[in-house]
């Protein structure tokens, strides 16, 4: 068995553990974080308070099961729903090797899972249809600039 092999079924293994569900969990708040940021509703702060404290809990009695399921492979969930929590889990990772922080690990976890709470707002005006360049495509604006 090649060493990545073994490390995609330790992950495989992680989820049919009980630090599986808090990671899902957080996952499940980023969907919903996301979704009302489209709707242009903020987040469920409480909510929100709820997942970090799990995060943090069950960091601090698993924190390497929680390192291998922020470092593995990107499919489901997909990146942006994902980074989120995988940041969230680094940070506590640090926080917890750095003693002279004086940072309250609720509030680095709240930090790590709030960060990018807007990005989608981003893609909502990427979709948005509109008129990029006087020739009506940033393709013929870039193709100008290789020409040049």
């Amino acid at each position: 068995m090649s060493l990545n092999d073994a490390f995609l079924n330790r992950i495989l293994d992680l989820e049919t553990t009980d630090v599986f569900p808090v990671y899902e969990a957080a996952i499940a708040l980023t969907q919903e974080n996301h979704a009302g940021a489209h709707r242009d509703e903020p987040p469920d702060l409480k909510r929100c308070r709820t997942v970090a404290e799990r995060l943090v809990h069950a960091h601090r009695e698993r924190p390497m099961d929680f390192m291998l399921l922020a470092l593995r492979p990107q499919g489901l969930p997909s990146f942006l729903e994902a980074h989120p929590v995988n940041v969230t889990i680094i940070l506590l990772e640090l926080l917890q090797g750095w003693s002279a922080c004086p940072a309250d690990p609720l509030d680095v976890a709240l930090l790590g899972l709030l960060h990018d709470v807007g990005i989608v707002k981003v893609e909502d005006l990427v979709r948005q249809p509109r008129r990029l360049t006087e020739g009506g495509t940033g393709r013929h604006r870039a193709a100008r600039a290789g020409d040049a």
